[in-house]
């Protein structure tokens, strides 16, 4: 029982501290729509120079988290095995789609306007079969 518990509370661990990592460097390196409207629509010297300073604090902040998301991968390989980063990658990758069809659309995804077909099918997937092999990673390995 101990080991159900375990498993489940590293899963939602690994969710939340994945899928925001992911969430940090992924919106760093897509931009959204409305931010290149803006960026084409404004003639203002000052504006213009507001936005290169944007853009390099971005490159910035995305490089960094990148680097603290290889370190997450990294301690969770050196303090648990390869099964727990094997599961966390898995989430990592099931919130992809997700995450890029908000930023496309800048709605936050709801289950009845989740990305449907087989990009949807294959981020559940990988998110719930995480779960069974965190479980085997945990208390199996």
């Amino acid at each position: 029982m101990l080991c159900l518990v375990k498993t489940v509370v590293g899963w939602v661990v690994l969710m939340l501290v994945g899928t925001n990592l992911l969430g940090l460097v992924v919106r760093g390196l897509v931009p959204a729509p409305e931010a290149r409207e803006m960026e084409v629509l404004t003639t203002d010297p000052f504006v213009q120079e507001l936005i290169g300073r944007h853009k390099r604090a971005n490159v910035g902040v995305t490089v960094f988290f990148a680097a603290l998301g290889l370190v997450y991968l990294y301690a969770l390989l050196r303090f648990w095995n390869i099964g727990v980063v094997g599961a966390a990658v898995m989430l990592m990758l099931g919130r992809l789609p997700d995450l890029l069809w908000e930023i496309r659309t800048g709605q936050k995804v709801k289950p009845y306007s989740a990305p449907k077909g087989l990009r949807g099918l294959l981020a559940m997937l990988l998110s719930w079969g995480a779960l069974p092999v965190l479980w085997f990673a945990l208390c199996r390995g």
